[in-house]
């Protein structure tokens, strides 16, 4: 995940700005789902013990 993942950051951005606008907002959502994916796995291999915190501002957002 953290070696494969960031690579697909770069094909969402892509896709942002091609998409229409009524597609932004989903698109978006995507983009940051993948950015806090991304950041928990790259704290839960540093061994931190609230790794979790990226995935639950992201749901709370």
């Amino acid at each position: 995940m953290v070696n494969r993942y960031p690579g697909y950051l770069e094909d969402f951005t892509a896709l942002e700005k091609m998409a229409p606008e009524e597609d932004l907002y989903a698109l978006n959502n995507l983009t940051e789902h993948e950015v806090a994916a991304i950041e928990f796995a790259k704290r839960e291999l540093a061994g931190d013990p609230d790794s979790l915190a990226p995935l639950r501002d992201y749901l709370n957002s």
